[in-house]
């Protein structure tokens, strides 16, 4: 895969994998066959200003960001299906400050919803909003206080929790995580995690829900982490990814 490939995304089967080719702050969204030796990757989208891929959970379409074309405007949450054809748009995001100048975006695993960092480009709030992909209706999911903001968001496998991450200031950050109901209501107050005192890159659960894995790091050092939800104290590096390693998928 010649040229910049970032925010991998490994489909529900583990088989393929989109990412950006491009820069990671915007390209063209391409989907690769992972045990493939030959062939090309298949290009799904081609307004060179896309970013953070994730597939629905059934494998059949491929949600993504899309960057207005004016500096100063919006980000759309947008999907294509897997083996190309028209794009939709779902909604269009405010654009935010630290830590939601990006809008990143989670599935719930039921395919019914989704949570994304910030709101509607015709609402002010600054903590994090589910969409519902059944009705179009976008609701407030957190309430931070002061000047802090959520971002990150990452649904659990069993779509019951939400971890996340808030900060107050760049790069400093807290991880924190929040039990939803069957309704995908708060069920409680958010929970924190731990800690992150440097930059942080992503994270994604473990494929049984008991911890999460993350990257945090200085630039160009980033690394990977896993932290278990029973002993948050003692995350552990992930040695073998190495590093300048970001927004880790996990299947």
């Amino acid at each position: 895969m010649p040229g910049d490939e970032n925010n991998p995304s490994l489909s529900p089967d583990g088989k393929q994998m989109a990412y950006v080719q491009g820069h990671f702050t915007g390209g063209n969204i391409e989907v690769i066959q992972i045990a493939a030796t030959e062939g090309l990757p298949l290009r799904l989208t081609h307004s060179g200003r896309d970013t953070g891929p994730a597939w629905a959970p059934d494998g059949s379409s491929i949600f993504f960001l899309r960057l207005d074309e004016k500096p100063d405007g919006p980000w759309y949450i947008c999907s294509v299906p897997a083996l190309g054809g028209p794009e939709r748009e779902w909604v269009s995001v405010r654009r935010g400050g630290f830590g939601q100048n990006t809008p990143y975006f989670t599935l719930n695993p039921d395919g019914k919803s989704l949570v994304f960092a910030g709101c509607p480009e015709s609402e002010e709030w600054s903590g994090l909003s589910l969409l519902s992909l059944e009705t179009r209706e976008v609701r407030p999911l957190t309430e931070p206080k002061g000047p802090a903001v959520d971002t990150a968001p990452c649904f659990s496998p069993d779509g019951r929790t939400l971890a996340f991450r808030r900060t107050e200031g760049y790069p400093a950050g807290d991880i924190y995580t929040l039990p939803l109901n069957e309704k995908m209501e708060p069920a409680g107050e958010p929970q924190r995690l731990l800690s992150i005192p440097v930059y942080f890159a992503g994270l994604a659960w473990d494929p049984e829900g008991t911890g999460l894995v993350y990257s945090a790091g200085v630039v160009d050092g980033w690394q990977l982490w896993r932290v278990r939800l029973d002993d948050p104290e003692r995350p552990e590096l992930m040695e073998f990814a190495g590093t300048n390693v970001r927004f880790p998928s996990v299947s």
